[in-house]
């Protein structure tokens, strides 16, 4: 299964979105701006998992973290319903 990419996987539905995708064997890359609650996520998914603290209305943090991405799966994804910038992901 691929990876996916979520936003807001801190708590209520984008956790329980990133937990069920993982269950079923997807690799879950997200983001958050709790850092208490994006640890607790990090630590009930296990390695395999990239899950960062970011705030998403910021471009540059957006930004780096769409690097940071890349080096963890090495990949270029399809995102949907998710906040990115034309060419922070690149082709």
């Amino acid at each position: 299964m691929p990876a996916v990419v979520l936003t807001g996987v801190s708590r209520g539905l984008g956790r329980a979105v990133a937990t069920h995708f993982a269950r079923v064997g997807a690799t879950v890359c997200g983001c958050a701006r709790s850092s208490d609650d994006v640890n607790s996520l990090q630590a009930e998914l296990g390695t395999g998992h990239f899950v960062s603290c970011v705030d998403v209305s910021s471009d540059g943090a957006v930004a780096e973290w769409a690097k940071e991405f890349r080096r963890f799966v090495g990949a270029t994804l399809r995102l949907k319903n998710s906040r990115c910038l034309s060419g922070v992901l690149g082709s």
